[in-house]
């Protein structure tokens, strides 16, 4: 695969998939999935060998570089480092100027003036933004309210002022809203609007509804919870703010004089904003969730708790943010090594460099030299087919590594790996095909879509996972158009592939059993409301 086939694929999957989305697309990024559909499609037309590095180029600097932006502004805003946040979404609202961006960085300059304690110039600048016409005015808003702690408001803004159930759809507005609910004793309109929100919204962002399951969480005293939340998709949160929330819960838990040690103790070292929102929580305790949540909210919480866990176990951005796989990383790094092997002794494209250094051609591996079905696993015809082998090998063998351990990873890496060569030998063998040369780790990290695909399988029978299901899912259709890719692309082995894919999907299955997993135990309180 060249640059240019490669940026084809690329701008035609993201538009396709973009433009597919539609309603839940932001209208920014559709106008620009349509204007790199005509652009590809003019090029192609006209110079296809360039097409995919014109269209490549636009995506970079009308996708690419703005959502590494946005990505950017999100994880300070996340840290709470509003200053930071502030700097940078002043370039991305030049990169991006839709969808609200060109207001927003006016809105993090208002978050960090009531940070710095600023709470008049914070006020004044919120306030230019105020709107119930545009997300991003109906979020200044919220974060007024927010700023000043005036949560009764807050909720009967969003109840009675904005249409329909916009709070429930709205996830720029949903964390504000629910939050409210708990800040003034609704558990179980709390409870219940989070249950309607994962029922409309059909693109969650999960850091929003993570948060939100830790509002319902933490007002509803369960500091087990709130801190798995905390130590794992919400870990970027300041310390500041991770202690404000573990202190709410051990609060609405029933240990109401540890709890205020703990809030007047980090009083004396946050920031202004999280001082008010100190104050407000003094002053008006939360409820007993005990005496509050109704019996169909108590089992509503049990099955977020349920769903958390799963998340836990099966999600895989939810387990790529433990980061516990060293294997993946060494044979990542022996993957590099042996390119730089490669590129000293005389280039990574040199078929006679890649046959001396273990490159797999079937007559010869047929004729004895067995050992090529290892060695031409970690190596690779050029630096894209490394950089993207290495990139998917990154994400899917953290996940396989986090959920089989290392031990039986390394067993299903390289049963894929040897397996799939060993495969494509023996077809050369009965199709005659048998000089050809084959290099790379496709079929082994094929072999680790495959893995995942048989671990989210499992997921789905055993456990009820609704998110192992929707990865199932996901699987399926990223093999099917691995495969269309394969069709269309020279120099790449679709048998490999597909073979690689099955035999990790087989390897999955064995080497994963849902039912030895650890059962995470319901709160006695939500039992007893389930009766």
């Amino acid at each position: 695969m060249n640059l240019n086939i490669f940026f084809i694929q690329l701008v035609a999957f993201w538009s396709a998939i973009t433009l597919l989305r539609w309603r839940h697309t932001p209208k920014g990024w559709r106008v620009i999935a349509a204007i790199l559909v005509g652009v590809l499609s003019i090029a192609y037309g006209w110079v296809p060998a360039a097409a995919g590095i014109i269209s490549g180029s636009l995506w970079i600097a009308l996708v690419g570089l703005p959502m590494m932006g946005i990505v950017h502004v999100n994880r300070l805003m996340t840290q709470e480092r509003y200053g930071r946040a502030h700097r940078v979404a002043q370039v991305v609202r030049w990169l991006h100027p839709a969808d609200g961006f060109v207001e927003f960085p006016s809105v993090l300059r208002g978050l960090e003036l009531a940070q710095d304690g600023k709470m008049d110039a914070a006020i004044a600048r919120l306030s230019r933004h105020q709107s119930n016409q545009s997300g991003t005015g109906r979020m200044a808003t919220a974060l007024l309210y927010r700023s000043t702690a005036q949560w009764d408001q807050c909720r009967d803004w969003i109840s009675h002022q904005l249409p329909g159930k916009m709070a429930l759809s709205d996830p720029s507005l949903i964390g504000y809203y629910l939050r409210s609910l708990g800040e003034t004793g609704d558990l179980n309109g709390l409870i219940q609007g989070l249950d309607q929100f994962q029922r409309r919204s059909k693109s969650r962002d999960p850091r929003i509804l993570n948060l939100c399951r830790l509002y319902a969480f933490a007002f509803c005293g369960q500091p087990a919870q709130v801190k798995r939340l905390l130590e794992g998709v919400l870990s970027l949160y300041p310390q500041p703010t991770r202690e404000f929330w573990m202190a709410t819960a051990t609060q609405a838990a029933g240990a109401d004089a540890i709890a205020q040690g703990q809030f007047l103790a980090l009083r004396q070292r946050c920031d202004r904003s999280l001082q008010q929102a100190i104050d407000w929580r003094l002053a008006q305790p939360p409820v007993d969730p005990q005496a509050i949540l109704s019996p169909a909210s108590a089992q509503i919480l049990a099955q977020i708790e349920a769903d958390l866990a799963h998340e836990h176990r099966y999600d895989i951005r939810t387990v790529l943010a433990r980061r516990n796989a060293p294997i993946t990383l060494i044979l990542i790094a022996i993957n590099a090594i042996v390119f730089a092997i490669e590129l000293w002794a005389g280039g990574s494209e040199d078929s006679i460099v890649l046959y001396h250094l273990g490159g797999l051609v079937p007559e010869v591996v047929v004729a004895g030299e067995w050992w090529r079905l290892v060695s031409a696993t970690f190596l690779h015809a050029g630096w894209l087919h490394l950089m993207l082998n290495m990139l998917g090998f990154y994400y899917l063998g953290t996940f396989v590594e986090t959920v089989l351990g290392s031990r039986k990873f390394l067993i299903a890496y390289f049963f894929c790996g040897i397996g799939s060569m060993a495969l494509l030998t023996l077809i050369a063998t009965f199709t005659g095909a048998t000089d050809q040369l084959i290099v790379g780790a496709s079929g082994a990290i094929l072999g680790l879509i495959g893995g995942v695909g048989a671990i989210s399988l499992q997921g789905w029978r055993y456990d009820k996972a609704k998110v192992a299901g929707k990865q199932f899912r996901w699987v399926l259709l990223c093999l099917g158009l691995q495969s269309a890719f394969d069709l269309v692309t020279p120099q790449v082995s679709l048998l490999g592939h597909l073979s690689g894919a099955a035999l990790g999907f087989l390897i999955g299955l064995m080497l994963f059993n849902p039912r030895h997993q650890p059962r995470f135990a319901k709160p006695r309180w939500i039992k007893s409301a389930q009766k």
